[in-house]
């Protein structure tokens, strides 16, 4: 479902946009199918990162956060991300209706969650 409309945003953005208008989402439906699995893609690869990678400033020690101490860090960022998609997705639905458009919020929140698909799907460096 949302991955084949995430394909066509790469492949042919204006058939994908097509097809994500074309379908009626609902607010469940979409964070279900489409925006707790992608915005778990950075979030997953921070925590990875900074315990079995970690980082070096200026050729020092390389610096790796505990287990407990990234997993804290990655379910907050986790759930800061889940935020922005419902309060942009919130803040397209208020703007509609100033201006006279009638999309469902279920809509809104999938255009502002299949906009943010390219910022789910970068790794947090």
């Amino acid at each position: 479902m949302s991955l084949s409309h995430v394909f066509k945003l790469f492949i042919n953005p204006a058939a994908g946009w097509a097809a994500i208008h074309d379908r009626r989402y609902s607010v469940a439906g979409v964070v279900l199918g489409h925006t707790l699995i992608f915005a778990l893609i950075p979030a997953a690869a921070g925590y990875f990162g900074t315990t079995q990678v970690g980082w070096q400033i200026a050729g020092g020690e390389v610096v790796r956060l505990t287990s407990a101490s990234a997993a804290r860090i990655a379910i907050l960022y986790y759930l800061a991300m889940l935020a922005g998609v419902g309060t942009v997705g919130w803040a397209i639905h208020w703007m509609g209706k100033t201006y006279g458009a009638d999309q469902s919020i279920g809509q809104c929140i999938a255009l502002a969650s299949f906009t943010a698909t390219p910022f789910f799907l970068t790794c947090p460096r």
